[in-house]
């Protein structure tokens, strides 16, 4: 009887000391829980707090860009309205040039001493006027006897360079009604040329005869 007692007692007492033992460690476990615990909640807040940081350091940042950006635009808005005194002296020296380039393109020429009539053999060019470097005129040719066909062509504007010279473009071939061509006149000393270059005959032309190609020199005003 006494044998079982002491046995039971001893079981009592292994059964506690494995129940104090079982809360020791749990103990420790819940306590290194726990400081893990707070540590990563340290950890967090001092990211937290770098990420604040980076974040305030940003804002100024672009607080400072957008600044210098306004800087920089007033700046260019300030020059493209007051242009400084070299381009001021570029644009004028510009001017002056294509001044220049104008007069020189538009020569003064005396009117009245090419328009008129002029005459040569079976051909003459009546220059009806001159005016603003631009001439006007009808040019004729007479083919000959004892046909004595009349073709004729009238230019009423052509612009002419500083030396004289314009290009022009005529409708008809001077005889029949259709056709076309081109050709070029030239106000030269006391001369008039007219070079007709090309052509293209018509095909209500019924003789086959244009005002021709070719060119003339009239050195004499009638």
């Amino acid at each position: 009887m006494e044998e079982d007692k002491s046995k039971k007692i001893s079981l009592s007492t292994f059964f506690l000391i494995l129940s104090i033992i079982a809360i020791i460690v749990m103990g420790i476990f819940m306590y290194k829980l726990n400081n893990d615990k707070t540590a990563e909640i340290k950890k967090s807040t001092e990211l937290q707090s770098q990420v604040n940081s980076l974040s305030t350091a940003l804002n100024d940042l672009q607080g400072k860009i957008n600044s210098i950006s306004q800087t920089i635009n007033s700046n260019n808005s300030t020059e493209n309205i007051l242009p400084s005194n070299e381009e001021k002296n570029i644009n004028t020296n510009n001017n002056l040039s294509n001044s220049n380039t104008t007069n020189k393109n538009n020569a003064n020429i005396n009117a009245k001493k090419y328009e008129g009539k002029w005459s040569k053999d079976n051909a003459e060019i009546v220059i009806k006027s001159i005016n603003d470097n631009t001439i006007s005129f009808t040019y004729t040719v007479v083919s000959a006897k004892p046909a004595e066909r009349i073709a004729t062509i009238e230019i009423k504007k052509v612009q002419l360079d500083k030396d004289g010279f314009g290009k022009f473009n005529f409708e008809g071939d001077g005889f029949g009604l259709d056709g076309n061509g081109n050709g070029t006149i030239s106000l030269s000393d006391d001369s008039v040329i007219i070079n007709i270059l090309k052509v293209n005959m018509g095909e209500d032309n019924p003789t086959g005869w244009t005002i021709g190609e070719g060119k003339t020199t009239f050195n004499s005003k009638d």
